[in-house]
């Protein structure tokens, strides 16, 4: 059965490697040994739902769970076909207090399973895990306590990592590409991810009133706001200190493309990466124009 994931790609529910995103990738080979009957059926219905319905990093995350608890299974039960409340109650009993907050995921994952009505599931499971109070893991210790190895960067540190990097821009130990890339990053606090979903087109010079405070306005493609793929952004605003080499890499990235395919338009170039993977490219490179200016507006290419 074919399905299309959150982002827009399409899965044959019959694979068992999923490319959900431009960089997210689930790989359900464990499941071919590990679980059979009913279970089975349920599970690929159940993570292709998941798949179909929430950001790739979920589904990720959900199919790590639920290996988790099979993996236990396993230890007496060669090949699971389905799962009882007993069953819950011991994996839960083999769990230390840190271990114990991924039960929260699959919590949620079992009243999916049986709200969706799919088998493999028994009943009792439901009423089981409905007197579960697990806490959820702590967010933020690190940066609350400042702690110095997981914590923030202190000012100085900050200042310190700058200086090295236009110091190895300078001495061409890092490419423009990586500079731009690590600067922004450093300026904006964005997620690596979101800056892999950039294009050119993304690159925009700001309103005449704003221009002396600002260099350029970059659209950051969000993530975590259950959009799919570069459906929803938000602004965000560098001087023209941070302007100045981020507009280089935009003409540099349109020139390389066009001498790869020279028949590409001024609007198809608007849709090349901002940091893309050079190598995917490369490997491309012998694809008519009509198939380039296609996949283009995609997130092929794209750094990963």
């Amino acid at each position: 059965m074919k399905v299309l994931s959150r982002e827009g790609y399409e899965l044959d529910t019959g694979d068992l490697v999923w490319e959900l995103s431009r960089d997210k990738t689930v790989n359900l080979t464990w499941a071919q040994s590990s679980i059979g009957g009913a279970l089975s059926d349920g599970f690929f219905s159940v993570i292709s739902w998941y798949a179909s319905n929430y950001a790739p990093g979920t589904a990720l995350n959900v199919n790590v769970v639920f290996k988790k608890l099979i993996t236990f299974l396993n230890i007496r039960t060669e090949v699971v076909i389905n799962l009882s409340a007993i069953d819950l109650v011991n994996y839960r009993d083999s769990l230390s207090k840190t271990e114990r907050y991924s039960l929260g995921t699959l919590v949620t994952l079992l009243r999916h399973w049986i709200k969706l009505e799919a088998p493999g599931v028994e009943k009792e499971v439901l009423k089981e895990i409905s007197t579960w109070k697990e806490k959820a893991s702590p967010k933020g210790v690190a940066v609350r306590t400042r702690c110095p190895k997981k914590g923030p960067l202190t000012q100085l540190e900050y200042e310190g990592l700058t200086v090295r990097l236009v110091q190895a821009f300078e001495d061409r130990a890092i490419s423009l590409g990586s500079y731009v890339m690590a600067d922004f990053l450093i300026s904006t606090g964005r997620r690596p991810s979101q800056l892999g979903d950039l294009k050119a087109v993304d690159i925009k010079l700001p309103d005449e009133e704003v221009q002396e405070e600002c260099g350029l306005v970059v659209l950051v493609p969000r993530k975590k706001q259950g959009g799919t793929w570069r459906s929803d952004f938000k602004a965000v605003y560098l001087t023209s200190e941070k302007a100045a080499p981020l507009l280089e890499l935009v003409e540099l990235n349109k020139r390389r493309f066009s001498k790869f395919w020279p028949g590409l338009s001024k609007a198809d170039l608007d849709s090349v990466p901002l940091f893309p993977s050079w190598m995917m490219v490369r490997r491309a490179q012998d694809l008519p124009v009509a198939k380039v200016r296609g996949v283009l507006p995609r997130s092929h290419g794209h750094f990963r």
